[in-house]
């Protein structure tokens, strides 16, 4: 719950101040579509994975493909800079 606190109310500021004054909405647009496209289409693929290959194996995969995503999307993170 305090996660979800944290995302819902501090990214969407955030992108606010990150991208200019003209394109706000669709920064804060696309964000949202992002996080429920990723809410909608991660399930449905660490489910089928975890089919797949059984199940303590199954989540073990799952772990590994969530733990790459999240690396990836942190060396995304580390390159952004702030606008001054």
């Amino acid at each position: 719950m305090v996660f979800w606190g944290i995302v819902y109310s501090v990214i969407p500021a955030f992108i606010a101040d990150a991208v200019p004054d003209q394109v706000r909405g669709t920064g804060i647009g696309t964000y949202r579509t992002f996080m429920d496209m990723g809410g909608l289409v991660g399930p449905i693929i660490m489910s089928n994975l975890v089919n797949y290959f059984g199940y303590p194996q199954g989540y073990l995969y799952s772990f590994y493909v969530g733990a790459a995503i999240l690396l990836g999307c942190l060396t995304l993170i580390v390159g952004l800079k702030e606008r001054r």
